[in-house]
């Protein structure tokens, strides 16, 4: 073939795989970019990743990295072949929670990357929330943690939130039922928090007003 075709041909058709030409033009890399932040449990996201050189993120696929037999070699989830990855529901209660993407170029298959996507653990909100509550009562508060195998069984005992207030009264801190102290001045103001026990850096925290006798009597 004439040498100034095949110049022609390879610049046009850059990053594709070129050959005829007495030598061959290889597709670029391909660079991906994976979330700053961990994804929460059971979560999309879109990634990031594409060839170089190449018009749109459809020149590549993503898949999930899996073993020898076929099992991911992560906390798993699923991805679509155009890069939105969804985090299981559940987390392992040890080991990474991280999962290998593969993005593979498809112009050229043996180009390949990878993007390492994180998995964490997320507290619901909080019920009741933003709530008031008269000296001297109980109300017991609820949260789950998203990705906790506990979040799936209320008869799983592997702990999974640990309660605390700041503040008046006091709150279990397994059940999360919280005591107001039998006075206090009317529009006292306590913190309720929820802390993954599979996760400590993990928590969500509410606002209690706690009333007097001689304010308005609110019972949750």
């Amino acid at each position: 073939m004439n040498r100034a075709l095949c110049l022609v041909l390879a610049l046009a058709a850059s990053p594709l795989l070129i050959s005829g030409c007495g030598g061959t033009v290889t597709s670029s890399s391909v660079v991906t970019s994976g979330p700053t932040t961990p994804v929460v449990a059971g979560q999309t996201v879109q990634l990031s990743s594409f060839l170089t050189g190449a018009s749109s993120f459809t020149s590549v696929t993503y898949a999930i990295e899996t073993n020898s037999s076929g099992a991911p070699t992560g906390v798993g989830g699923s991805v679509t072949v155009d890069g939105k990855y969804t985090a299981p529901s559940v987390l392992p209660l040890s080991g990474s929670h991280t999962q290998v993407i593969v993005v593979t170029s498809k112009a050229d298959p043996s180009k390949v990357g990878t993007v390492t996507v994180t998995v964490g653990y997320a507290v619901s909100s909080i019920s009741p929330s933003g709530s008031e509550l008269s000296v001297n009562r109980s109300v017991t508060f609820a949260a789950t943690v998203a990705g906790d195998p506990a979040s799936t069984s209320v008869s799983d005992t592997r702990a999974r939130i640990n309660w605390t207030v700041t503040g008046a009264g006091s709150i279990d801190a397994a059940t999360g039922k919280y005591t107001a102290p039998v006075t206090a001045p009317d529009g006292t103001l306590v913190t309720i928090t929820a802390t993954s026990t599979a996760d400590p850096t993990v928590s969500a925290s509410t606002t209690l007003k706690l009333r007097s006798a001689g304010g308005t009597v609110v019972i949750i």
